[in-house]
């Protein structure tokens, strides 16, 4: 390919030849701080001579560009797809710009002929009357021309500007249209038409006190104004502003269309037009790296490449080459910012003997023009820069990344995704505050200071957010920015340090910095001495009294401290609203798994115990733990105190050693592990540990089904499963399937019986290893998979997709976080889980997750090649809808066989989408309770219970009260309302798809199965049948019976059952 890459992820660039002079490339800079418009022919020139100097330069210097460019063979798709996008991004010129270049060409002329104005003096002065002298000639101007003329603010006080036009002395074309490089945005093509103003309009100090920018303005509303006298058809004008910045008005002519109340286009072209001046307005010591505002564009990427193509090396060779790709350019850019800090190290290129004065903005100095290259940037915008870059070539490092959709469909800056935190400060009340500065932008960098040092090592990014002014008609005022909501502040967070509630500052030796805290912090400061001796200033953050998370109480602390006359709303703060929905709320504790320690706890003496019992037929081999609540990952953590719902048993497994001993007969094995379990329990009850042991033999139809095990009540309450794992037992079952081992059972309930085994004693074990390890290293990971879990049992999915992969959809948000960082707030992590939900085509793409980043692409390639089988094997998604597959778990099925269904599937990511359209409509005003509300409309019959936590006391229906009236010991593990689902499953599953809730079953919804619709009557349906109406020569067809059906459920669930509506 030979278009340049544009921005990671921005579609709304332009393209430029790599091979161009930085200053031809784009014609988004135009400014008296840059170069004039006459400058390029010869800067073209000089272009003819560097190409032949880059062409005998065989090698680049591979060791300048810390960017090795090895591994691009496998890049190749990841082309091909640029290769495509490029294509339907580039307007045709011959068949589509006809009108546009007659368009260029009447503004052209416009502007030529526009006639030399007289001198307008404005009088600029704190004094009032000779102030409203001032705006009275505005206003006369304004009105005379109906065109406002857009001056910046402020106002440059006791001085006189002189307000003229002349002639410019060029008008041409600049930027990707000129060169044929653009690309449409949304089907629209922007051109940049640039006027370069005469030098005779500036005076040397100019440069002063806004007067430029004022001039600027001025030359800028005579323009506008002849051409809205010209009356070009279908032609609009608006005034707008160049990269968010006040000081850069610019008039935008376009397409006459519609415009919506944002101020959004809708047409095919726009004209934007540009003031440039000469270089001979100002000298080069005016344009040196002062302060920075606004962003990194496609001017930037442009000239960063140009520039690295001709210097940038320790030895002054290049770093780039022109004989690299596009695609190693992109990557080599990305390598170039992500390890280069141009704010601690910043880059001279082409400069002599250049003493460059101390600046915490980024600087990539051009000697050639006396120019920084990132004057534009911000401190916060060039961090988020690098932080995208350095994200960025992880995801192309990683091989389960999707390189196209993460840098070019992705829609990366949707604040509550992009941020893990979000504050506002209303605009007008902080300007009031801002002594120092009469700006917006300059109101951001005080947030940005003030929080940078107040949050520390809590935040990897603080960014301000200054609101965007969108383009305005040229005959209304300037949007003032009184007007403007608020500035929002974006956080980063590293959430192993975010809810840390003591802050250790320096040491009471260091004067200096000890005054400083305290003067920063205030009264909040306190001197401690600590368990190692130390005394050090001190921040002691209370969230038990305030019941608000830590970093709300710091963002609170230092707007009331730095920012006074500022009331701080809590209403205004974004970012811990989820954590107030998980049980056992997380929001005021600094340790995530800590509502997990007792059941860890309980486990580890559990374990201990079994281990040294004596007296068991054969030692214990290992023990395993395979249940959600020892994976940090149950909705509900297991409590020690009394619990006000209905507890599901924590699940352990035990392994003994091998022995011949074990029986051949699968029926003989099991009655062999009643065995094993009766005599753990005799040795096991004998423990100061264990306060009730009880064998349990479930019920179920199949007879090879695992229905033995042993109910452990601990002293501190909890409850255990303990079940045996026999290693041989699998194997028993492969040779019944295989017709080697005699055996009773039909060869679907064998094949059951596999699958089900290796679910239960294999791959759960591993799983509960693999994301117990996980949550110790992503904090935020056990409530992230807890939120989930509430997000599915809300809307009524329990029954249908499995805790274990709920959990690697969860955790592919932490190990595949592209294109961000792993999440830091539980906010953030939710959000991007539910828009890959909401994204992922499950009939397309299997879901990989590697645990520890040991998969290979041949690893990988195989997971997919056994996806494919599955398609080709089920196309229709009978058996398995989702594949979901791991490092440690190729197979794919493990935890989607038959379920979810393909309906349920659907249902699924219909409702991810429904939210993630909630979450991008309200914004920061979402109320996270929304997404938690189920529809229940689109069921066909509902039936309601009552208490949908009940369970845990004795029950008040007589046929399910217990018979032990003092309470039994294992009471908090009984659940009428789960039995009653379980038995409506067990006598309706194959005529009835259930739905509920399993967490607080209050609601049973139901779809009846379409294949119970009508249909011919034959003996033996399996279900209550009543006839429909005969036709004359057909057979009588019948349909399910519904109202007997939902009879017979009421009368089943009794008392229970409150109320059934039927659709």
């Amino acid at each position: 390919m030979d278009i340049q890459p544009s921005k990671r992820r921005r579609l709304d660039h332009q393209s430029s030849d790599h091979d161009n002079e930085w200053s031809s490339t784009s014609g988004s800079e135009h400014e008296a701080t840059q170069h004039s418009v006459s400058a390029k022919a010869s800067s073209v020139k000089r272009d003819d001579t560097w190409k032949k100097q880059q062409s005998s330069i065989s090698q680049p210097n591979r060791h300048e560009a810390t960017m090795s460019l090895e591994g691009t063979a496998h890049a190749d798709l990841f082309k091909l797809q640029l290769d495509e996008l490029l294509r339907g991004l580039r307007p045709k010129y011959e068949t589509k710009t006809t009108k546009l270049d007659s368009v260029i060409q009447k503004l052209r002329s416009i502007v030529e002929r526009i006639p030399n104005q007289e001198a307008l003096p404005l009088w600029c002065s704190p004094d009032i009357r000779i102030f409203s002298k001032a705006l009275e000639v505005q206003k006369a101007f304004e009105q005379s021309n109906s065109v406002c003329i857009p001056f910046p603010t402020p106002i440059p006080t006791g001085t006189k500007i002189l307000l003229a036009y002349t002639k410019p002395t060029n008008i041409t074309v600049v930027g990707s249209y000129a060169r044929k490089t653009s690309v449409l945005l949304d089907g629209k093509l922007t051109v940049d038409l640039a006027v370069t103003m005469p030098s005779s309009l500036f005076q040397a100090n100019d440069y002063r006190d806004y007067r430029y920018f004022h001039k600027r303005a001025y030359y800028l509303a005579c323009i506008a104004v002849e051409i809205q006298k010209a009356k070009v058809p279908a032609l609009d004008l608006f005034f707008a502003y160049q990269d968010d910045s006040p000081l850069q008005p610019i008039l935008i002519a376009q397409q006459s269309s519609d415009v919506d109340d944002k101020g959004r286009f809708h047409s095919r072209w726009r004209i934007r037009i540009l003031l440039a001046v000469n270089d001979d307005v100002f000298t080069m010591e005016k344009t040196l790296p002062t302060r920075n505002s606004g962003g990194f564009g496609q001017f930037e990427w442009a000239t960063l490449i140009s520039l690295l193509m001709r210097d940038g090396g320790r030895t002054g060779r290049p770093i780039l080459s022109i004989g690299h790709s596009s695609y190693q350019l992109f990557k080599a850019i990305l390598q170039f910012l992500s390890s280069t800090d141009l704010i601690s190290t910043p880059m001279l290129v082409q400069t002599n003997n250049f003493k460059l004065t101390h600046s915490e903005n980024p600087i990539l100095f051009d000697g050639s023009r006396g120019l920084n290259i990132l004057y534009k940037m911000s401190r916060w915008s060039y961090r988020l820069l690098r932080d995208e870059a350095q994200n960025s070539l992880k995801a192309l490092k990683d091989p389960l990344a999707d390189h196209f959709r993460t840098f070019f469909i992705s829609k990366v800056d949707e604040r509550t995704k992009r941020f893990d935190y979000i504050f506002r400060v209303p605009v007008k009340k902080l300007d009031k505050e801002a002594s120092n500065t009469n700006s917006i932008s300059g109101l951001a960098e005080r947030l940005y200071d003030k929080f940078y040092y107040g949050l520390g090592d809590r935040a990897t990014l603080v960014y301000p957010e200054v609101p965007t002014t969108f383009p305005w008609p040229v005959g209304s005022r300037v949007p003032r920015t009184n007007k403007l909501p608020n500035i929002s502040v974006g956080l980063l967070l590293n959430p192993e340090h975010s809810r840390r509630t003591v802050d250790k500052g320096p040491s009471v030796e260091d004067k200096s910095a000890s005054a400083t805290f305290r003067k920063f912090w205030g009264e909040k400061a306190e001197l401690r001495r600590f368990k190692d001796g130390t005394i050090l200033e001190s921040l002691i953050w209370n969230t038990s009294d305030s019941k608000r998370a830590v970093i709300d109480l710091i963002i609170s602390h230092v707007l009331d401290r730095h920012f006074s006359h500022i009331e701080h709303n809590s209403s205004n703060v974004y970012g811990d609203a989820f954590d107030r929905l998980l049980p056992q709320q997380m929001l005021l504790q600094s340790d995530m798994l800590g509502p997990f320690s007792a059941v860890m706890s309980s486990f580890g003496s559990l374990s201990k115990s079994i281990r040294s019992m004596e007296g068991l037929p054969l030692q214990i081999r290992q023990m395993f733990a395979a249940s959600p609540e020892l994976r940090y990952s149950s909705l509900f953590a297991p409590m020690t105190s009394k619990p006000d719902r209905p507890r599901k048993p924590v699940e352990i497994l035990i392994q003994f050693e091998g022995s011949t001993r074990w029986p051949e007969d699968l029926l003989a094995v099991q009655r062999t592990k009643i065995a094993f379990l009766l005599k753990t329990a005799e040795g096991i009850g004998k423990d100061n540990h264990v306060s009730t042991v009880r064998l349990r033999l479930e019920r179920s139809k199949r007879k090879l089904s695992e229905i033995s095990c042993l109910d452990i009540k601990t002293r501190d309450g909890i409850i255990f499963r303990l079940r045996i794992y026999h290693e041989r037992e699998l194997s028993m079952l492969e040779q019944a399937l295989n017709g080697r081992l005699p055996c009773s059972s039909p060869r679907e309930e064998i094949a059951l019986a596999i699958s089900e085994h290796k679910r239960n004693f294999i791959h759960r074990p591993i799983h509960t290893q693999a994301v117990t390890t996980l949550a110790t290293r992503y904090p935020l990971l056990s409530l992230t998979i807890r939120l989930l879990k509430k997000w599915r049992d809300s809307h009524l999915l329990s029954s249908h997709l499995m805790d274990e992969l709920l959990e690697l959809i969860a955790i592919r948000t932490f190990t595949c976080p592209y294109p961000w960082q792993p999440p830091g707030s539980l906010n953030s992590a939710f959000l991007r889980t539910l828009r890959f939900i909401a994204n992922w085509d499950w009939q397309s793409d299997p879901l990989i997750i590697d645990f520890n980043s040991e998969l290979s692409k041949q690893d990988i390639q195989s997971i997919r090649t056994r996806f494919d089988a599955w398609r080709k094997l089920d196309p229709y998604m009978n058996r398995v809808a989702m594949f979901a597959a791991s490092n440690i778990d190729r197979e794919g099925i493990t935890w989607t066989d038959r379920r979810p269904a393909k309906i349920i599937a659907a249902r699924f990511t219909k409702l991810a989408r429904a939210a993630c359209e909630v979450v991008k409509e309200k914004g920061l005003e979402l109320k996270p309770e929304a997404l938690f509300v189920p529809t229940l409309g689109e069921y066909d019959f509902v039936v309601y219970l009552k208490g949908g936590d009940h369970g845990v006391k004795k029950s008040s229906f007589k046929n399910l009260q217990m018979e032990d009236e003092e309470g039994d010991p294992f009471d908090a593990i009984y659940n009428p309302q789960q039995m009653f689902v379980d038995e409506l499953q067990e006598l309706y599953g194959d005529d009835i798809v259930f739905f509920y809730n399993e967490s607080a079953i209050s609601v049973i919804a139901g779809l009846w199965n379409p294949q119970t619709g009508p249909r011919n009557w034959k003996v033996g349906l399996g279900y209550s049948t009543m006839p429909l109406a005969k036709k004359e020569g057909e057979e009588q067809q019948v349909t399910i019976n519904k109202a007997a059906v939902l009879h017979d459920i009421a009368r089943l669930g009794g008392d229970m059952i409150t109320k059934i509506d039927q659709r």
